[in-house]
């Protein structure tokens, strides 16, 4: 991370480095790096999880931007300078997104150079944002820069009631607002995946985002339509998680090669969440056409590839 922030392009920036109650050695490190590096500013806190976190830096942040960066992630040398030379050129935006890969935890160098899709644009809607999110458009946190003034004047905060899909909650409230965002179509962050990834614990991950859409289906600022296409969702999350439980691949494969089991997972998500985008599009065709007939064959045939047991 230290290094990354270190090797951009724009120089003027600071680092709000949180440590959350960590019983590791990472306050050492980060004091290091803050002995030497005078951007760079620790902040102690007890224990409150990833969104108290990012809230206590929120807190203390005093600059015109905000750039979100969790301690495995990476942004590359250009990542600042470009999202910001769109702002010069569009004072009316606030926000910018541009694209990433996914990368080993342990090689970095593993990492695949066909950057991941981004599927939407400046005129995704917000109920097209929220159909699509997890299955069509999940973005890391670090792929954004925002104007400080949302979380400044407007004192958006993430829900610390939330355990994971405190970023989606935290999103849809900012997007309700009608924010203008720029797209930056180039790869400018790598997105780390390791074998202990919460993104691995399925059980977890489904209940954080049902929890996330029913905070959102309170919020009384948001349009009907919204309010639709949120309830649509839950149905959506519950099916798209029944159907992973099922895919799991056998335990052994996990403890013999780790890296196997990352790139596995990523494409048994990847297949899985294609097949929900399909059966979503055709729910709606009467009699049952061609296609949902071959979606259904697929989620057939990828439960006979991987093993029904759960992971270990």
């Amino acid at each position: 991370m230290f290094g990354s922030l270190q090797a951009q392009t724009v120089t003027d920036w600071e680092a709000l480095v949180v440590n959350d109650g960590s019983t590791d050695d990472s306050l050492a490190v980060a004091e290091s790096y803050a002995k030497s590096e005078s951007r760079i500013r620790v902040l102690s806190k007890p224990n409150g999880g990833v969104s108290s976190a990012r809230n206590h830096g929120l807190d203390h942040a005093t600059g015109e931007f905000i750039q979100f960066l969790d301690a495995d992630d990476v942004l590359l040398p250009r990542k600042l300078e470009l999202q910001l030379r769109q702002f010069a050129e569009d004072a009316q935006a606030s926000i910018s997104v541009c694209r990433y890969k996914l990368g080993s935890h342990d090689r970095l160098e593993e990492t695949p150079q066909a950057p991941m899709p981004l599927s939407f644009t400046e005129k995704t809607s917000l109920p097209d944002f929220i159909d699509g999110w997890e299955f069509r458009s999940s973005v890391p946190c670090h792929c954004f820069l925002f104007r400080a003034v949302h979380f400044r004047a407007g004192g958006l905060r993430f829900d610390t009631r939330l355990e994971n899909h405190e970023d989606f909650e935290c999103w849809v409230r900012l997007l309700s607002q009608n924010p203008k965002i720029l797209i930056v179509d180039e790869c400018l962050v790598i997105y780390r995946l390791n074998s202990q990834s919460m993104t691995r614990d399925h059980a977890r991950m489904r209940r954080g985002f049902l929890a996330a859409v029913n905070l959102l289906r309170s919020q009384p600022q948001l349009s009907p339509a919204v309010q639709r296409r949120l309830r649509a969702k839950q149905q959506q999350i519950k099916r798209f998680y029944d159907r992973l439980q099922k895919l799991n691949p056998p335990g052994f494969l996990w403890a013999r090669f780790p890296q196997l089991r990352i790139r596995l997972g990523a494409l048994r998500d990847r297949l899985s969440g294609g097949l929900e985008r399909m059966r979503t599009t055709l729910d709606s065709v009467q009699p049952p056409s061609l296609l949902r007939r071959a979606a259904g064959r697929g989620s057939r045939a990828l439960n006979k590839i991987f093993s029904r047991r759960p992971l270990p």
